[in-house]
Formats: C-alpha cells, structure tokens, sequence
C-alpha cells in the first residue's frame, strides 16, 4: 500500500469511470446501473469529506483541494496523503 503507482492507477480508474458517466448518455449507451453506481460512489465521496478534513488537518493541504479532491477520488487520494505515499 505504500506504491504510489497503485494509488495513481486507482485514481486513473475513478477518472474512467467518472467520464463514462457523464458520456454514456450523450452516446445514449444502455448501462441503467451506471447511474446508480455513480450516485453512490459520489455519495459515498460526500460523506468521506468530514474524515479526509480531519485526516489532513495539519497537513498544509487547502480545505478547498481536500474537498475537490474527496470528492473526485475518495480515499484513493487523501488515505496515501495521509500516509506519505503521494503530495497533497
């Protein structure tokens, strides 16, 4: 767990799934789970943000940049934040 090239692919992978979201209904691609899935992890993210704020509290890190950062990426960002693994 302390490989940031695992962290940055997990990331990568919110990102990919975060595009699909948003252009499967533009192509009008069928994946009725998509949207629910979107709305849960994106749920999910929200309530993370409380934790990811005390988490990094200290850490120099804006509270804007932990919340944008949460929001998009969940603990994949501020969990190896938290350790040293990747640069807030």
């Amino acid at each position: 767990m302390n490989n940031p090239a695992l962290w940055r692919a997990l990331q990568g992978g919110l990102i990919a799934f975060w595009l699909l979201a948003i252009v499967a209904p533009i192509l009008k691609l069928n994946l009725p789970w998509l949207d629910t899935l979107a709305i849960l992890i994106f749920v999910a993210h929200v309530l993370e943000v409380p934790l990811a704020m005390s988490r990094l509290r200290h850490s120099g890190v804006s509270t804007a940049r932990i919340t944008i950062r949460t929001l998009v990426y969940g603990f994949t960002w501020w969990l190896p934040v938290q350790k040293g693994v990747i640069k807030g």
